[in-house]
């Protein structure tokens, strides 16, 4: 019974990792047909015909990279504590778990890449904002999956007793 209850739980954490990262993937085809619509309303270059495809990439590895690194772990942090000391606001725990670890990523990059203090506080912030939905949506899939699951599980309840005629 354990290693399915293990099995539910890897399962539950790849379809929200996953339902992550089909999010940044929207996130860079929205962001291509936005830069597009901006240069063709301004009658500026459209860029190569790689441009699209490339965003796109881009966004779904760092996405990926970024669900993997920084999401799963706050997200098991915060179940972790909940689960620990029933504390109710363990999922504003994971949030901000997230969002220092993304400030943390934010930070190393713009240091070594030698970038002034307040355009890397910028960035973390457009960081943050870019990633609230995805790492919303892994939260919700995780745990609504879990609860959608363990009312699938439960027993049917027993009569009292069934009276025949």
């Amino acid at each position: 019974m354990k290693v399915l209850r293990g099995l539910g739980h890897l399962g539950r954490y790849t379809a929200g990792a996953l339902a992550s990262w089909a999010v940044f993937v929207a996130e860079g085809l929205l962001g291509y047909a936005a830069l597009l619509l901006v240069a063709l309303v301004r009658g500026g270059d459209l860029g190569g015909p790689l441009a699209g495809p490339l965003l796109v990439l881009l966004a779904a590895v760092l996405g990926g990279v970024v669900t993997a690194m920084v999401a799963l772990p706050a997200v098991l942090v915060g179940e972790f504590v909940a689960r620990r000391t029933g504390w109710l606001a363990a999922p504003v725990l994971a949030a901000a778990a997230a969002f220092a670890l993304l400030g943390a990523g934010t930070w190393t990059v713009g240091l070594a890449a030698d970038v002034p203090a307040p355009t890397v506080a910028t960035a973390w912030l457009i960081v943050g904002l870019f990633t609230a939905a995805p790492f919303a949506l892994l939260v919700a899939v995780v745990h609504g999956s879990g609860a959608l699951l363990s009312r699938l599980t439960r027993r049917p309840a027993r009569t009292a007793g069934v009276v025949r005629a």
